[in-house]
């Protein structure tokens, strides 16, 4: 099973690939366009645990 982290590359996403890079596990990145406003779409949101504004 491979670790899924979407979200930009920068901030809390990068704090998280930092930690599964020194633990060796295996990721995939999945980009987030937060100036086109990806982060609102429908199917990101069913990824959240509750829809942020």
């Amino acid at each position: 099973m491979v670790v899924k982290v979407y979200g930009p590359a920068f901030a809390s996403p990068k704090r998280v690939l930092i930690c599964l890079v020194e633990k060796e596990i295996e990721f995939e990145t999945v980009p987030v366009d937060i100036i086109k406003g990806e982060h609102k779409d429908p199917e990101y949101l069913k990824l959240q645990n509750q829809e942020l504004s």
